[in-house]
């Protein structure tokens, strides 16, 4: 169980510290525009709720 909460503060450690912040500095400095644009910003919010997702998983199986 402790091997399980140590994984998951990892990730979310990477995903909310490296990822998102890497990925919005990317499409702040692209040249996209318009529904291109719009669909790249969705990327950290997907990130989030792949996160969520992974943190939910593993947990609910155990209850």
């Amino acid at each position: 169980m402790v091997g399980l909460f140590i994984g998951l503060l990892i990730a979310a450690i990477v995903v909310l510290q490296v990822f998102i912040p890497v990925v919005q500095d990317a499409i702040s400095s692209s040249g996209i525009s318009g529904t291109e644009q719009t669909i790249v910003e969705l990327l950290p919010l997907f990130a989030v709720l792949l996160l969520l997702i992974a943190l939910a998983g593993p947990l609910m199986r155990r209850v």
